[in-house]
């Protein structure tokens, strides 16, 4: 049995996201999952990038909408997405993904729960 890596478990989480550094102008995915630490991006090409590719996720956490840059490292592609683990994140964003974490785990279900 594959012993779970991750700090915090993902939660079922959808967010529309632009993925800078994928397109000429940025591609627009879609969180399936997330955590503080990292999420799962659906994208209609995840061909196009690879494993430890470096791109800029923009987005806007809710309940706030506040808009966020946050720079992420390719973990892993699919052929429905990508994998990432978000990098060199300030302290002040860290703090907004947790705080989306922590509002949205309590409303719904972990998963695989």
């Amino acid at each position: 049995m594959e012993q779970e890596k991750r700090r915090k478990p993902r939660i079922d989480f959808r967010l529309k996201v632009i993925i800078e550094g994928y397109g000429k102008q940025g591609e627009i995915g879609e969180f399936i999952d997330f955590s503080p630490f990292g999420a799962f991006i659906q994208l209609p090409d995840p061909s196009r990038l690879k494993k430890s590719d470096t791109v800029k996720l923009v987005m806007k956490l809710p309940p706030e909408e506040k808009t966020l840059r946050i720079k992420a490292e390719v973990a892993f592609v699919t052929s429905k997405g990508i994998g990432v683990q978000f990098k060199d994140v300030s302290p002040h964003d860290a703090a907004d993904l947790d705080y989306c974490f922590e509002v949205f785990k309590g409303t719904l279900p972990l998963p695989n729960a």
